[in-house]
């Protein structure tokens, strides 16, 4: 039994263990808990239940049935507690109080052959009640260690690796209308993944039915890492556009080179010579017209006075001096980023 369990005075049940991991733990009710309120099975048509959060003192008080008997058709609510930080473990111990109605609630009742919750939302028949507690994703307490008609119970959760996320979960299933439970959250506390994070809680409860109290928590919570984090990854996208645009230019390029060499391939030898004096309007180059000549291996396209473009039928229109324009410029500024220029 932990030592905060005995100074609770108060029974505990140990849950299953996960590895611990260093890091900032931080106390649930220091993190602005948000609670709403979902049911999660009616139960008799007439029934409605409801549920309440007190945040002065960290408690979430449950009414899951609010007529006379649910009996047979046992009504769930579920109370999920949206913290202000994100976490990855949890850890401490939550009080259940089951007498404070006029009929003391159950967390499991073997006799109506209640057994553990591995999952959200079980259905539940007969008579009895059952406490869930966890996070969306993982049930880290199913039930079953206060039993019938319990008062004041502690249940000790040893710290337990959970998927990244903000909210912790209670369901609970009650069948006779006094059957009321309130649960006590200053005894948890959660690892927030951050850069800097100490924690100073302690808690005292001499007399386990009176309101504990609890000594302020002092914590930093950073997130400069998840920051940085993303802003690689944002990076590193932008780089993989950049090379991919660039691959793509260069493809359009080989294939208007391609299309140039049929083009040559496909037609009578062309002259090697300058265009002649009847190709111009003797303003200069700005007068002549287009030209293609072959020199040896290559095609020359002269457009002095306009553009070279080629046609296809993936890229339609393309011009070729625009295109090798923009290739040097992403060139340019992935080696500005130390990024390499080729896909």
């Amino acid at each position: 039994m932990s030592s905060h369990c005995r100074t609770l005075a108060l029974q505990c049940v140990l849950i299953a263990a996960a590895a611990v991991v260093e890091g900032g733990w931080v106390n649930v009710c220091d993190l602005s808990p948000n609670v709403t309120f979902t049911v999660t099975h009616q139960g008799p048509d007439t029934n409605n239940p409801t549920g309440t959060y007190i945040s002065s003192n960290c408690y979430v008080r449950m009414h899951p049935c609010t007529i006379s008997s649910c009996q047979g058709d046992v009504p769930a609510l579920l109370a999920t507690i949206t913290l202000s930080e994100a976490f990855t473990q949890v850890r401490g111990t939550f009080v259940e109080v089951g007498n404070t109605g006029s009929n003391s609630a159950d967390d499991c009742n073997p006799a109506a052959g209640t057994t553990a919750h591995t999952i959200w939302g079980m259905s539940q028949s007969g008579h009895g009640g059952i406490t869930v507690f966890g996070t969306p994703e993982h049930i880290l307490y199913g039930g079953c260690a206060a039993g019938i008609n319990f008062g004041t119970v502690g249940i000790n959760i040893v710290p337990s690796t959970v998927r990244l996320g903000r909210e912790l979960r209670i369901e609970a299933h009650q069948s006779v209308i006094g059957e009321i439970v309130v649960y006590r959250l200053s005894g948890l506390e959660v690892l927030v993944p951050s850069t800097t994070a100490t924690t100073s809680t302690t808690t005292t409860d001499t007399d386990p039915v009176t309101t504990p109290t609890a000594t302020s928590t002092t914590h930093t919570i950073g997130n400069h890492n998840l920051r940085v984090q993303q802003q690689q990854i944002d990076q590193d996208d932008r780089i993989d556009h950049l090379s991919t645009r660039i691959g793509t230019l260069e493809s359009q390029m080989m294939d208007m080179q391609q299309s140039l060499n049929l083009a040559r391939l496909s037609t009578p030898p062309l002259s090697t010579a300058a265009p002649s004096s009847s190709q111009c309007d003797g303003s200069g180059a700005a007068g002549c017209i287009p030209s293609v000549s072959a020199n040896g291996q290559d095609v020359v396209v002269n457009a002095a006075s306009g553009s070279v473009k080629v046609e296809t039928s993936e890229c339609g229109v393309s011009d070729i001096c625009q295109m090798s324009q923009d290739i040097e410029t992403i060139k340019s500024v992935l080696a500005r980023i130390g990024a390499p220029t080729t896909p």
